[in-house]
């Protein structure tokens, strides 16, 4: 009622009543509409996603691996990065690919990436204990999903094929192969460097034989060259068919 009681009120108490109103608005927004949106757009995400790439960690390797992919074509709208830390799914974000904040080896996980319409799965956890438990989870969910894993330590190799992976990479144990190969060849390092990479001269092409090309022998696929033959699922050495006279493709 009194003049002093009404300035309390407008200068005091009411700034507290609007800054706990904010404070309850902002909660609210952290724990309902934050997780609407969020749950919106991972459905949106969803209906897009056919064919795609899951990079589970986007450490040094997982972020070379998606750099070079989209270096060769393949489109950021195409990959999902699943990391347990916040800075790296930012990171992934700034490349403009849709990643979320989560443990990749969790099924759930796993299914809101969609795995069962994945064209591949690319572990690299950092860590061969939970690459090995995320490859298990994954062939779970996926048995025909080809799984591409990333070793850190060689004796796991054998623990990585039994778990079905499809293909196992050991950057360590290659970056000393090439090391070693270097002393005594200087030019290996940039041509393996040009091989690999999207951007390079020399371009290795892994595809099935055509119909006109049954039957023909190797130096006849010209200007291709050819380096290695399967069948069967067996590879077959060059060197020893053609010297008999067998080499067909």
């Amino acid at each position: 009622v009194t003049t002093r009681a009404r300035l309390l009120d407008a200068l005091v108490i009411t700034p507290i009543r609007l800054g706990i109103w904010i404070l309850f608005l902002g909660t609210a927004y952290q724990l309902i509409i934050r997780q609407y949106l969020e749950g919106y757009r991972m459905a949106k995400l969803q209906e897009t996603l056919s064919g795609h790439i899951i990079i589970c960690g986007f450490g040094h390797t997982g972020m070379s691996a998606a750099k070079e992919l989209m270096a060769r074509g393949v489109k950021a709208e195409q990959i999902v990065v699943i990391d347990s830390l916040e800075e790296r799914v930012r990171l992934a974000g700034s490349l403009g690919i849709a990643a979320f904040q989560a443990d990749a080896s969790q099924e759930a996980v796993l299914g809101d990436a969609v795995i069962d319409k994945a064209k591949a799965v690319i572990i690299a956890a950092g860590r061969d204990d939970s690459s090995a438990l995320t490859l298990l989870t994954a062939r779970h969910l996926n048995p025909t999903v080809r799984i591409i894993v990333s070793a850190k330590e060689e004796e796991k190799v054998k623990l990585f094929k039994q778990g079905g992976a499809d293909a196992i990479v050991s950057p360590a144990t290659f970056g000393g192969y090439i090391i070693a190969a270097a002393v005594d060849h200087g030019h290996m390092v940039q041509y393996l460097d040009d091989l690999l990479t999207a951007g390079g001269q020399v371009s290795l092409l892994e595809r099935k034989v055509r119909p006109d090309e049954i039957g023909k022998a190797p130096a006849d696929l010209k200007p291709d060259v050819l380096l290695r033959l399967y069948r069967g699922g067996t590879m077959l050495s060059l060197l020893e068919l053609e010297q008999a006279g067998q080499l067909q493709a």
